[in-house]
């Protein structure tokens, strides 16, 4: 089934962590929003997550998770993390079309991982926000603030914004 144009707020207390499960045929022109003051961790199966938000809430400071699945197909897709320390996987089979952004946030030790070798195939990834406590890691191999300064040669269609 299709989600569309949709609001999804969690808003759990402090100290609580409200996880989302997206199992379906795709999320398409819909928010995934963290209102609460709890984490949030989202984990998109299945299905094509298609103009898309999800947002961690800019301003607060928790260690939010967002996966993506095997069978994801992330499609102009935003991910907006806050301060704390971030954690954001695309696994081995997730596939790209056109442009996804995923925004860092400011402050945290953040972690980007593509388990795929040759990082994005058929999209591009950009990350914006990048810090000096953040890691980027394409298949087995991580990249830090350093490396992407120093023109590390990152595999795949992947762009690395410094903060």
């Amino acid at each position: 089934e299709k989600v569309t144009n949709t609001t999804i707020s969690a808003k759990s207390a402090k100290g609580d962590v409200d996880k989302i499960v997206v199992q379906t045929e795709g999320l398409y022109g819909s928010t995934i929003e963290n209102a609460g003051k709890g984490t949030l961790e989202v984990t998109h199966n299945t299905g094509e997550f298609k103009n898309s938000t999800i947002d961690a809430g800019a301003n607060k400071k928790r260690n939010d998770i967002v996966k993506f699945g095997n069978d994801a197909k992330v499609i102009k897709g935003t991910v907006n993390m806050g301060k704390g320390n971030d954690t954001i996987r695309f696994k081995k089979n997730a596939t790209f079309q056109k442009k996804t952004t995923v925004d860092l946030g400011k402050g945290g030790t953040d972690k980007i991982m593509v388990k795929n070798l040759d990082g994005v195939t058929g999209g591009k990834l950009n990350i914006t926000t990048f810090t000096k406590k953040d890691t980027l890691t394409v298949g087995k191999t991580d990249f830090s603030y350093k490396d992407i300064e120093g023109g590390a040669d990152i595999p795949g269609n992947i762009k690395v914004d410094l903060a």
